[in-house]
């Protein structure tokens, strides 16, 4: 009986099972298919190494996670963040604000006063934002001081919903600046229209903040990682498919291993990765759904 299983094959599930086991909890950590030091984009796989990543600079989150675990990558930071390169069009997306602004005016020059207030604006609310996240690591308000503290983001919505107007108006009235950002949301977001978000301002900010590479690749990340589980009497499994999920008085996880065996493994907690792409199974058997089970 283990006391937690943890499902998913991204880093921030690896992230999660490791924290976990160093704090004394038996885990488990099942990564279906063993790719978190890749890039996966449906059936195609990339090479990890490459894939720029955000948050890890040394007062961000991701660095400070990794820090708690006793673990410091080395990475190094990129500027451009990242380029976007259209027909018509290429942009490099620099870490420094007038270093971005001044190269978003080359282009679209017509467009330069509008820009800098959206990127003034939408400055502000990712600091915000990236408060929230620091301060509410679960993202969703759980006690009363929460709640309160979540009444001070108001103006801050408000503010981003009339900077999001700006910004498609105007991409509405310019086609070559909408491409330009459609193609930035194609490499940011899952989502399809992912602007209607207080925290698209958190991700239109992406270069300010700082993207980043590992010297070393990010499978050696993942691979100190499943270490660190395994030390702590976890168990790491990987190259299984999954069978199916129960939830009753304890988890149970049914699935085959990459010798064709089946096998169960039992918790009494459960944490699953939101880009697990059989996350559906959870709730196969379901009616009805409270909102716990979202969180």
């Amino acid at each position: 009986m283990y006391d937690l299983i943890v499902i998913g094959d991204d880093l921030s599930s690896h992230v999660a099972a490791a924290f976990c086991a160093i704090n004394g909890l038996k885990t488990a950590l099942f990564s279906e298919k063993g790719t978190a030091g890749s890039s996966v984009a449906g059936d195609l796989t990339f090479d990890g190494t490459i894939t720029p990543v955000s948050g890890f600079a040394e007062n961000q989150i991701a660095y400070l996670s990794l820090k708690n675990l006793g673990i410091y990558p080395e990475v190094r930071l990129l500027n451009p963040a990242y380029q976007i390169i259209l027909p018509s069009q290429r942009i490099d997306f620099f870490h420094d604000k007038e270093e971005l602004l001044k190269e978003l005016a080359r282009e679209f020059p017509h467009l330069e006063g509008d820009l800098r207030l959206f990127y003034d604006v939408a400055e502000k609310n990712s600091n915000a934002a990236g408060q929230w996240i620091s301060e509410h690591p679960g993202i969703q308000p759980k006690k009363m001081k929460d709640f309160f503290d979540y009444l001070k983001l108001i103006p801050r919505f408000v503010e981003s919903m009339f900077n999001t107007i700006r910004l498609k108006r105007l991409m509405s009235q310019n086609p070559s600046f909408r491409k330009v950002i459609q193609a930035q949301h194609a490499l940011l977001s899952f989502k399809t229209d992912p602007l209607n978000s207080f925290f698209s301002s958190w991700q239109s900010c992406t270069p300010l903040r700082g993207t980043f590479s590992f010297a070393q690749g990010k499978q050696d990340l993942v691979d100190s990682l499943i270490r660190k589980i395994k030390a702590s009497d976890g168990l790491y499994l990987s190259g299984c498919d999954c069978l199916s999920i129960h939830k009753d008085k304890v988890i149970e996880l049914n699935y085959t291993d990459d010798n064709g065996n089946t096998e169960k493994i039992e918790s009494r907690h459960l944490i699953v990765s939101t880009k697990w792409q059989n996350i559906g199974q959870l709730f196969d058997h379901k009616k009805t759904f409270s909102f716990g089970d979202f969180l």
